[in-house]
């Protein structure tokens, strides 16, 4: 039977082979095989030792330096940390598999997720833990193998669809859970997040204030209770002005669209409305969503801010550099991670409370939104 042929029944059976390896190799580190300091398997001998595939032996040492148990030194080797972690394991669960690199290394390129996921992380390390990074299974279903259940302490869940509720109520019975960046409408369950309502409420009585009353939301999909929120806020802040939402300016992203062709290609329809019906003001319930519908708006030769205005939800270090700079909805992301990491530390140790918590955002005026075009 070759390596890959192993490597396939042993996925069918339940754990995936690389999952049995890094159990072992923690169970020589927990026993004192390897000792802090010491030099852990190459990738060439966990190939002979185990009989598995280089790309295997690789994931495994990222894997565990990933869960602070290791320190790969290009060139030298994998080495146990001096200070390994002792008080066990609790799973970050990421929403996307393709996340799991971006918000691995040093440099965190994501910048929703490497944010939030670099604070959990060293707020669950600083208390004793070890962080395994995971996903969900495409389009969000939740894939978590029992073996690796029974292995964690606790799990958060980084802003998960809505649909995965009942499922995370059950583990919750099994196992200390706190969701971040999520907001779940439910009385007993742990969600830290932002206050995605009072963003969107702030970003567009901003623009009220501007004297804009068409104002046109582009949010993100339904999958995500963030997206809800947000459109909730921009609602809320249309009627205290007295104005009803029209549904013709209001756009919710498919699942399967890209967040800037979603933002560019609503937006070309916008201005593709009778003038008398077009917004003068786009509120983007995301960065890229705003960075696509700025794309169109100079596309279609129009002036931000004199012609139409915009104002995001979200900031990148670029936001500042954009032509104009945006103006945006600003989310604690460090401090969200944090706070969610505190969260479930207070899970582990049998506390329950506060079961919801909201951090405040902030608005970011640049010069992308200004005051409506007068009409003629």
């Amino acid at each position: 039977m070759t390596w890959e042929e192993k490597e396939e029944k042993e996925e069918k059976s339940g754990l995936p082979r690389y999952e049995q390896v890094k159990s072992e190799l923690r169970r020589m580190i927990r026993e004192g095989k390897f000792g802090p300091g010491d030099r852990m398997y190459s990738e060439h001998e966990l190939m002979k030792l185990y009989g598995i595939s280089n790309t295997t032996a690789r994931r495994v040492l990222n894997d565990m330096a990933r869960e602070g148990l290791l320190i790969r030194q290009r060139g030298r080797g994998s080495f146990v940390r001096q200070s390994p972690t002792s008080r066990g394991l609790v799973g970050l669960i990421l929403p996307y598999s393709r996340l799991i690199e971006t918000v691995a290394g040093e440099e965190q390129t994501d910048l929703y997720y490497g944010p939030v996921t670099q604070a959990f992380r060293s707020t669950m390390e600083e208390a004793g833990y070890s962080v395994v990074l995971r996903a969900l299974a495409s389009h969000g279903k939740p894939s978590l193998p029992e073996e690796l259940l029974g292995t964690l302490r606790g799990l958060a869940f980084l802003a998960p669809p809505v649909a995965l509720l009942p499922w995370l109520q059950q583990l919750a019975r099994r196992v200390p859970i706190v969701v971040i960046g999520a907001t779940f409408a439910v009385p007993d369950f742990p969600c830290v997040d932002t206050d995605n309502i009072g963003g969107a409420y702030q970003a567009v009585s901003y623009l009220l204030s501007l004297g804009h009353r068409r104002i046109a939301y582009i949010g993100g999909p339904d999958s995500a209770s963030n997206s809800h929120d947000r459109e909730l806020g921009y609602r809320m802040a249309l009627q205290e002005a007295g104005i009803p939402p029209e549904d013709e300016l209001v756009s919710v992203q498919p699942e399967d669209v890209r967040d800037e062709e979603f933002g560019a290609e609503t937006t070309r329809q916008l201005m593709g409305l009778p003038p008398a019906d077009r917004p003068t003001a786009i509120f983007a319930g995301g960065y890229y969503l705003a960075v696509g519908a700025l794309a169109a708006l100079k596309e279609a030769g129009l002036s931000v801010p004199a012609d139409v205005s915009l104002v995001g939800f979200d900031d990148s270090s670029v936001s500042a550099y954009l032509s104009p700079p945006l103006t945006t909805v600003v989310q604690p992301l460090s401090r969200l991670g944090r706070t969610g990491g505190e969260r479930l530390l207070r899970g582990l140790a049998g506390e329950t409370d506060p079961l919801r918590i909201a951090l405040a955002t902030r608005l970011v005026i640049r010069e992308s939104a200004g005051p409506a075009p007068s009409t003629p």
